[in-house]
């Protein structure tokens, strides 16, 4: 008997699924990027943050995807969240290989109490989708420590330090290519230890704005936002709010602020009526702040002001 997807997800930290998009969905997609990307005036342009993904339909109506939802509550149970910092990436390509990281360790900086990292029952993830195939010459996705994300709940990670300092070197010889394909998507926990896959043919191209300048044809394209339960994106909020205010207001106000961004979006509100109305029909929440608290990260987004 098949094995459940939230065995699966526990078990070894992510569950893959196949084919999500159809070859045409996901040209359909890329046909449209360049031109989007092209819109943006700030910098570095290899993000479209939240506000702008909202303009996209073809990139925001996956997040109501039927088998994607499917699969979440699955994992993460009905009572199902989501974290609205959608992002397209373009050309995130390392120059060299690199180690890996944890989308969770910006809670051991900026969290006292980060127990709820130690607790296996905790489920928060990234939604990650893939609009090429991933491969050792050209990359197009991620590598990943298989089961690593299980270091944190025996307490091998107790210590952040500990694993930066001793473990991600390790780790970083024993990295797993998830050998992902053009329309796959991809659901890992917060603690799995992953990387971008090292695009070996690229690691000499040009460079401009940030990101490898390539032939549009090998140009990638990577769609991601939070999943997780009712309850278990409280760390990760507050984190964001930290992390924007110590981070982001530093930048140029033409700059990447991305947190900023979509703790500025009000849901319902701000949020496309198609989406608003498919996400009520699969029983999605949509995490948001209050419009006046909500209005200052806006501002701050746009460097008016600080956000309060």
């Amino acid at each position: 008997m098949p094995e459940d997807l939230r065995r699966t997800f526990k078990r070894q930290g992510y569950v893959l699924l196949k084919g999500v998009l159809s070859a045409a969905e996901v040209a359909a997609i890329r046909a449209r990027m360049p031109a989007d990307f092209a819109k943006l005036t700030r910098k570095p342009k290899q993000y479209m943050q939240a506000r702008e993904c909202l303009e996209v339909p073809e990139v925001y109506r996956l997040m109501a995807h039927p088998r994607i939802v499917a699969a979440c509550k699955e994992i993460f149970g009905d009572e199902l969240v989501y974290v609205n910092d959608l992002v397209v990436q373009r050309n995130v390509l390392p120059p060299t290989e690199i180690t890996p990281h944890l989308d969770c360790q910006a809670e051991y900086r900026f969290l006292e109490d980060r127990s709820h990292l130690l607790n296996p029952d905790f489920l928060f993830a990234k939604v990650g989708i893939y609009l090429q195939d991933n491969t050792p010459e050209n990359g197009g996705g991620i590598d990943i420590f298989e089961r690593g994300h299980r270091f944190m709940g025996n307490g091998v990670f107790f210590r952040y330090q500990i694993y930066k300092r001793i473990l991600r070197p390790l780790m970083a010889r024993r990295m797993k290519r998830m050998e992902t394909k053009a329309g796959d998507v991809l659901i890992f926990d917060s603690r799995l230890p992953h990387r971008p896959t090292f695009a070996a043919a690229l690691s000499s191209a040009e460079r401009k704005d940030g990101q490898v300048a390539v032939p549009e044809e090998l140009a990638k394209y990577t769609i991601y936002w939070e999943v997780t339960k009712a309850g278990d994106e409280k760390p990760f909020v507050t984190t964001m709010m930290a992390r924007a205010k110590k981070e982001e207001m530093k930048r140029p106000p033409d700059t990447y602020r991305p947190r900023c961004s979509y703790l500025g979006l009000v849901y319902p509100d701000d949020y496309p009526a198609d989406l608003v109305e498919a996400l009520r029909e699969h029983n999605v929440t949509m995490f948001s702040l209050g419009r006046e608290e909500a209005d200052s990260w806006t501002r701050a987004a746009t460097g008016q002001e600080a956000a309060r």
